[in-house]
């Protein structure tokens, strides 16, 4: 006897971290990021990140996301402007 019970619903995951995030990049080598919306001033990471012309420097404003809607993996997408 397997499944849910007639007129209920199988369990379902909860969803994980949706959205992108203004970040700052905190440190590098390892890369770490403050996120304030996500962390307060706590520190993120390591992160990974996409490959950028210039290599990122502490101060940098970035977006990241979070990888498969976890909040403490966190990949830098992009530079802000």
């Amino acid at each position: 006897m397997g499944g849910p019970l007639p007129g209920t619903r199988p369990p379902r995951q909860a969803p994980g971290l949706l959205g992108v995030y203004r970040a700052e990049v905190a440190a590098t080598g390892p890369l770490m990021v403050t996120v304030p919306r996500l962390t307060g001033p706590d520190r993120v990471g390591p992160c990974e990140s996409a490959l950028f012309d210039t290599p990122l420097e502490v101060g940098d404003p970035v977006w990241v996301v979070p990888l498969e809607g976890r909040r403490d993996d966190l990949v830098v997408i992009a530079r802000r402007a």
